[in-house]
């Protein structure tokens, strides 16, 4: 499901919306007279350009995960809220890195043998999480 929603809104920004506020853009310019009725036109792919832009820049590692959520937070607070990590690590410097299974963030289930099964999260020596992606389960 994942994938399937993650496509849709590829295609829809590459192909779709992105070709198509270019034209209104250049309609925009070309037709002086016709520009009140190309407003509300523009407008619409400005919103849709955007929220799927900002979708697709807030939810890189995996589609069902917000990383916005988690870039700047402290590790134990998501601790705290996602539960026991399945792993974690300490470098000698205290930064270091944890990993969740993905199933435990999103509402869906996410198939134990994808790269998209586990959520790794590194984080400074402070706690503070400055990495997110998605990998292959632990040990696979």
């Amino acid at each position: 499901m994942e994938l399937f929603i993650y496509i849709i809104a590829t295609l829809l920004f590459n192909i779709l919306l992105g070709p198509a506020l270019l034209a209104v853009l250049i309609l925009f310019w070309v037709m002086k007279d016709e520009r009140k009725k190309l407003l509300p036109v523009m407008a619409i792919l400005l919103f849709l350009t955007g929220t799927l832009g900002i979708w697709g820049v807030s939810h890189r590692s995996h589609p069902g995960v917000n990383d916005w959520a988690f870039l700047g937070k402290n590790i134990t607070a998501i601790e705290d809220k996602y539960g026991k990590f399945e792993q974690i690590k300490y470098n000698e410097d205290g930064s270091g890195y944890a990993v969740l299974m993905t199933n435990d963030i999103v509402w869906y289930d996410v198939s134990e043998c994808n790269e998209y099964a586990c959520y790794r999260m590194d984080f400074d020596t402070e706690g503070k999480i400055i990495k997110t992606r998605c990998e292959y389960p632990l040990g696979g």
